[in-house]
């Protein structure tokens, strides 16, 4: 058995155990510092902003509705701080948000390039499933996280750095692919990095 790489904390000092891509159980189906962020398309929100600082009339910003405040988890601190914690960045990175179409973006802008969390917020289970679905699809080669790994939910990762959970009407995406790591003081891959804060997002969720 290979230990977890890391242990990171989550949300109200839960540690989570994690293991690197090379030892997490799959089934194929097919330091950095931070800079100033550019502007994304549509609403964009410094991390901490409510939807009510941000939105036009009516508060609804770019898409119906607002997103949940498990989609807004992703942008919060305490991510924040555990993905400092992961790349050894001082200070924590702080993400930018989008809203756009039931899709909660936040972008964490690093000099070796962003990382990038994503939810999809659905209007049921079965719609999300549909969403999970179509996303693993259009990814193609994935591999299933099963098991331990999977945190007893769907899920899947790609060798580019991609790691993708569905939970409940929520899909869940971290994408690592631009990241440079060179510079990482730690030894990880851009399939680690997707790996271990989905998981610490998905610890904070189970929390929350």
């Amino acid at each position: 058995m290979v230990a977890g790489l890391f242990v990171l904390a989550g949300c109200g000092g839960t540690a989570i155990d994690v293991q690197p891509a090379a030892a997490r159980p799959a089934s194929p189906s097919s330091g950095i510092s931070t800079s100033p962020s550019a502007k994304a398309s549509g609403m964009d929100m410094a991390q901490g902003q409510s939807m009510s600082d941000m939105a036009g009339p009516g508060g609804s910003g770019t898409g119906p509705g607002r997103p949940s405040a498990e989609s807004r988890l992703v942008c919060g601190p305490e991510i924040g701080r555990n993905i400092g914690h992961l790349l050894a960045l001082k200070p924590a990175p702080q993400g930018r948000a989008t809203w756009r179409d039931h899709r909660y973006t936040c972008t964490y802008p690093l000099t070796a390039g962003p990382l990038v969390l994503a939810v999809t917020e659905s209007a049921d289970v079965p719609a999300a499933h549909r969403a999970f679905m179509e996303m693993r699809r259009s990814l193609q080669p994935t591999q299933r996280l099963t098991g331990l790994a999977g945190l007893g939910l769907p899920a899947f990762e790609t060798r580019t750095g991609i790691t993708v959970f569905l939970k409940d009407d929520m899909v869940l995406r971290v994408d690592a692919t631009r990241l440079m790591l060179g510079g990482v003081a730690k030894s990880v891959s851009r399939s680690d990095v997707a790996y271990e804060v989905a998981t610490d997002v998905m610890g904070c969720w189970a929390e929350s």
